[in-house]
């Protein structure tokens, strides 16, 4: 699922300035961390 909406997110513009490729990753990372932290505690 998060690598779905990963791959959405970057998908919508697969040719984006670097300083825009570096806003969405900062704006993705939390999100994504959040998930593989909430997964681990899951499946512990």
């Amino acid at each position: 699922m998060a690598n779905r909406i990963a791959l959405n997110a970057y998908g919508l513009s697969p040719l984006t300035p670097s300083d825009e490729f570096g806003g969405i990753s900062k704006a993705l990372t939390p999100f994504l961390t959040n998930v593989i932290v909430h997964q681990f505690y899951h499946h512990r």
